[in-house]
């Protein structure tokens, strides 16, 4: 069960049966518009059948492109490894002072970091200390079955044969180290309709500071 960093929400907890096989996901807004940059995984009661390959070679990339973070949100399985290149032409400063990996990579240019092992589950909220409204999410999951949806909300995960729970998460929570757990059947495709008020969206407020409510 998924532990740590987050706090388990109770009011949509269930535990299901389900069949080994792909299950498709559309994620949606407590409005029913699809929901983009929602993080979905999978976690089995046996769980050496959804336990991340510490031994897995993939090389997860975070960006700084255009003085944002590439992608906004990014999906690691713990245990995972993460480069932060710097494709701009301008120095960036990448920190976080998030509990589950608090980090500092100081000015740079280019790519001259070696990749950072995400090793705790949670919540990575990324910044930058020369360019303030840069703002960037990590979401490390104890879970290899995990995936990201794409702008119509949708996204899909292979599930073993075991049961498990699902998890969803989107950098819009209020409450970021909450993931909200869904009831789901056997039918396809699964619809998600957020059940908790989310913040603005940040993508609206272009090169700016307002990020009071994202702390």
């Amino acid at each position: 069960m998924f532990k740590l960093s987050f706090l388990i929400v109770s009011y949509c907890f269930m535990s299901f049966v389900c069949v080994a096989g792909t299950l498709s996901i559309q994620v949606k807004s407590p409005d029913l518009k699809p929901l983009s940059n929602a993080i979905v995984w999978y976690i089995s009661n046996d769980k050496s059948k959804t336990q991340p390959n510490y031994n897995n070679e993939t090389i997860y990339i975070m960006d700084q492109q255009n003085k944002q973070f590439a992608p906004y949100v990014l999906a690691v399985p713990r245990g995972g490894k993460v480069t932060f290149p710097n494709s701009d032409s301008i120095k960036h400063h990448v920190y976080s002072f998030s509990a589950a990996k608090p980090f500092e990579l100081k000015l740079y240019q280019g790519a001259s970091h070696q990749p950072l092992v995400f090793d705790k589950p949670g919540v990575v909220e990324l910044g930058c200390n020369i360019h303030d409204w840069m703002l960037g999410y990590i979401l490390v999951a104890d879970s290899s079955v995990i995936a990201k949806t794409n702008s119509l909300g949708q996204t899909s995960l292979l599930l073993p044969d075991a049961a498990g729970i699902l998890y969803i998460w989107h950098p819009r929570f209020k409450q970021k180290n909450q993931p909200q757990q869904y009831i789901i059947n056997q039918e396809q495709p699964v619809e998600i309709i957020i059940n908790q008020p989310l913040l603005p969206d940040l993508k609206g407020f272009g090169n700016t500071d307002k990020f009071d409510e994202y702390d």
